[in-house]
């Protein structure tokens, strides 16, 4: 090898350290691509973390529906949550399909605002009722069911939670003319050995969000409160303007959810026995709501059917 080709070769050599070291990236460019290359990791682990909760969630439904598939009502979990309408001269009032409840008060002679639309006092997500049955296997939460409607008329309608063609829980709402008052039984047929006989109660849990129906009053005008019967006493209310609890010890004739014109109570026949718990939280000012109102309580329940629970439900003025 002679001078010149090793004189070129070390050239060569200069000149790539050189161009190497003048195109070696910054800390900065360094830095930018580390966060880079770090993001695409983060993305790839949010990935593999979905994909796991996909397959953990996927798993928990299969074991899920193998447990429902033993349920009393298994057939009844799955359904389309349709409004059945009843009504009379005064009010009217639709049933859901999912819980079998009333899912809408409107009360025909009274106006919103505009005074021209029928005051509704609740509807929608605004208010839930739950009813709490039990056997052996399982608690039987009403909401997560679907009823059947059947025996409707225009102010009567049954909604049946049915195990099979001739055992069911039938749920039975009926209004009468010129009247705010709703009729309502729970009747269990053909359900011996089915329901625990042992439990000869039914546990309800009941909340709305009362609506602030005109604009201009505050809390402390007890526009809306929570007020309850004591069997054989006077009536009482939680606080009118703060967050309020209360657990009785006593049995009770009926609970009202009361807003500023407007009651929704409810009553039952044979009274709600000891330990009702109930709650009166304020709603943040301007929301159009004035409290939600929680009350849980239990009721005598015949699961062989002889015997209905009767109720009546009150959906009007408070005078």
């Amino acid at each position: 090898m002679d001078k010149n080709t090793i004189t070129g070769l070390v050239l060569i050599a200069i000149l790539l350290v050189v161009f190497s070291f003048l195109s070696r990236p910054s800390k900065e460019e360094i830095a930018a691509q580390q966060r880079y290359y770090d993001s695409i990791a983060q993305v790839q682990q949010r990935e593999a973390d979905l994909r796991a909760k996909a397959e953990a969630a996927l798993a928990n439904e299969k074991e899920k529906q193998s447990l429902d598939s033993t349920s009393l009502f298994f057939n009844a979990r799955k359904g389309t949550d349709t409004q059945i309408t009843i009504q009379n001269d005064v009010a009217q009032i639709s049933v859901s399909t999912k819980g079998g409840r009333i899912s809408a008060a409107t009360l025909k002679d009274w106006k919103e605002q505009d005074k021209t639309t029928p005051v509704t006092l609740f509807s929608g997500e605004d208010a839930s009722m739950n009813f709490l049955f039990y056997n052996k296997k399982e608690t039987i939460q009403t909401e997560d069911y679907y009823f059947t409607p059947v025996n409707q008329t225009d102010t009567a309608v049954t909604m049946r939670l049915a195990a099979d063609s001739a055992s069911y829980i039938d749920f039975i709402y009926t209004m009468h003319p010129e009247s705010y008052l709703v009729d309502f039984k729970i009747q269990a047929v053909n359900m011996d050995g089915k329901l625990a006989s042992s439990n000869k109660s039914v546990d309800i849990e009941w909340s709305q969000r009362a609506r602030q129906i005109e604009k201009g009053y505050t809390y402390e005008n007890r526009l809306a409160e929570l007020t309850y019967k004591v069997t054989g006493e006077s009536t009482d209310y939680l606080s009118p303007s703060k967050n309020d609890e209360k657990e009785l010890s006593e049995p009770l004739d009926w609970i009202a959810f009361k807003n500023q014109f407007f009651s929704a109570i409810i009553v039952a026949k044979d009274n709600f026995e000891k330990d009702a718990f109930m709650t009166s939280i304020p709603q943040e000012k301007g929301s159009g709501y004035l409290k939600q109102f929680q009350a849980k309580m239990k009721t005598a329940f015949d699961p062989t059917g002889k015997k209905a629970s009767e109720f009546e439900f009150y959906f009007g003025p408070n005078d």
